[in-house]
């Protein structure tokens, strides 16, 4: 579980080259980053399903970079204020949303995520 908490932890702490780096430095939603991400909480719910239980630090970093994300996709929608995020998958928004709200789920759930679930289109 090391790769996937190190890169939740990255994304709490928007370090460069992390999804929330990209969506608050760079206005810019960043597929690959995306990506690795949300792989990251598969990893995570993959494990906390094993164990039975997740690290309570781990949830609250969970907690922590989803709600950002969320704040970050508002903005952009939000013809009231100035955020504009290049990239914007307007199109696939709702694909994204649906399946990072599924690995969070999961990961909080302690249950794994089953790919086979999304017939979204949706490509790494």
């Amino acid at each position: 579980m090391i790769n996937g908490t190190s890169i939740l932890k990255e994304n709490s702490q928007a370090q460069a080259g992390s999804f929330l780096y990209y969506l608050h430095e760079e206005s810019c939603f960043h597929e690959k980053s995306f990506w690795d991400y949300y792989n990251s909480l598969i990893k995570i719910a993959n494990y906390a399903e094993k164990n039975n239980s997740i690290n309570p630090d781990v949830a609250v970093d969970i907690q922590k970079t989803f709600t950002a994300i969320m704040k970050f996709f508002i903005w952009h929608l939000h013809s009231k204020d100035s955020y504009v995020m290049n990239n914007f998958p307007d199109e696939a928004l709702s694909s994204y949303i649906d399946r990072l709200e599924t690995a969070v789920n999961a990961c909080l759930t302690c249950t794994s995520v089953d790919e086979s679930f999304f017939d979204d289109g949706l490509k790494e």
